[in-house]
């Protein structure tokens, strides 16, 4: 039988998702520092260096990522490049967001793209969202009703109402991106849409009125003191250091608590204006933040039905993302999902299995005649394994 997970593949992961999480959180308060009283050129000019200075440290896996690329062809920077397109996007009005609205407000804002995503992947599908998610989504916006108009009156500003426009791109760019994944390695991926950001925010420097030698002011930090720490540190800390830590510490957590530390987001941005600046949400929009959070970490599904039209969810509790799953005649089950979950329905309840390889992926499960479990799948939590595919078999 197959043997317990170690401690060892799990140990660092929390810590490591909680440290991405607030250097994520931290961004807010620094680009909003930085870019007020901004123009759109000025702004573009920071997404540039931002993303340029994020796309040179990736030199140290450069050599990993082109080997990746042999006999791949063109299509996985083309599929990087669509990706980074909705990527430059997204940051570009969550940027122009910024200048006219606070930290924690945007960070509240934009982590209703998680709600998004099931939406417009069901519309994308031509099928109905699920039951489950518009109930999350309802709880979410309520809370977001009461941290954007604490006292009654709903009054969004215009930063708030891009960083909403910010939130649907962001979610095309999440699923836009899932498809991707499962054509293209991560490691080409992750390198091209971050250059792919960079160059288009470069190129549309000249129509926003941005000569070089504008850049080059900026750059030396005349008149714009705050530019140069925000692209250090959204560049580096935030954007390759925090990738890293999220591929590193998600391949050694479940896909719940994964999710979980991703709610923490938004609460450390307010916490981080809260420091930088003195002010922040008030307790009444902190209770609104927590609803748009438990409305964005609700649970999977996994229903039965009794072939009399009535549907029973016997999922167990913070299960998220399952992909497949397979019943045999006698009733005996299985079913397989992100993180390393792997179901057994035996007696008419269903059971996780402890399983080795924690970190990979499942996308199929299979029952054969001697009632042994078979899960196939990868390893999608890791730039330069994701080659690696696995298949287990549990059973005497």
């Amino acid at each position: 039988m197959a043997s317990q997970p170690t401690a060892v593949r799990r140990r660092g992961g929390v810590p490591a998702l909680f440290l991405a999480t607030a250097l994520w959180g931290v961004t807010f308060t620094v680009i909003g520092g930085a870019v007020q009283g901004r123009d759109t050129g000025d702004l573009l000019i920071f997404l540039t260096l931002r993303f340029s200075l994020a796309t040179l440290a990736f030199l140290p896996w450069l050599p990993a990522i082109l080997r990746q690329a042999r006999g791949r062809g063109a299509a996985p920077w083309i599929d990087a490049a669509k990706v980074g397109v909705l990527l430059f996007a997204s940051f570009l009005l969550q940027t122009l967001g910024l200048v006219h609205t606070t930290p924690s407000r945007s960070a509240f804002v934009t982590s209703l793209s998680v709600l998004f995503v099931p939406f417009i992947a069901a519309w994308l599908a031509r099928r109905k969202p699920s039951r489950l998610h518009l109930y999350a989504s309802l709880l979410a916006l309520a809370g977001l009703a009461v941290v954007l108009a604490p006292d009654g009156r709903p009054e969004p500003n215009l930063g708030d109402w891009l960083t909403f426009a910010c939130a649907v791109v962001f979610a095309f760019e999440i699923v836009v991106l899932e498809g991707a994944a499962a054509r293209s390695p991560l490691g080409i991926l992750a390198l091209g849409q971050i250059a792919t950001v960079a160059l288009l925010a470069g190129l549309c420097l000249p129509f926003c009125g941005v000569s070089p030698a504008d850049l080059a002011t900026s750059v030396t930090g005349d008149g714009w003191p705050e530019l140069l720490p925000a692209v250090a540190v959204t560049g580096v800390l935030c954007t390759t250091v925090a990738l890293g830590l999220v591929t590193w510490g998600q391949a050694r957590l479940r896909a719940e608590t994964v999710a979980i530390l991703f709610a923490l987001e938004p609460l450390w941005a307010a916490l981080f204006e809260w420091l930088w600046t003195g002010s922040g949400l008030t307790p009444i929009q902190w209770f609104g933040g927590a609803l748009v959070i438990v409305g964005g970490a609700m649970s999977a599904q996994l229903f039965e039905g009794k072939g009399d039209g009535k549907w029973t969810d016997k999922a167990p509790k913070g299960l998220q993302s399952l992909n497949g799953v397979y019943v045999r005649s006698d009733g005996k089950a299985a079913a397989a999902g992100m993180g390393g979950t792997v179901l057994e329905r035996s007696g008419g309840a269903w059971s996780e299995l402890p399983l080795p390889n924690s970190d990979a992926d499942w996308h199929g499960a299979w029952l054969d005649k001697d009632g042994d479990i078979w899960v196939v799948g990868g390893n999608l939590g890791s730039i330069t394994a994701m080659d690696d595919g696995a298949v287990l078999r549990y059973g005497p």
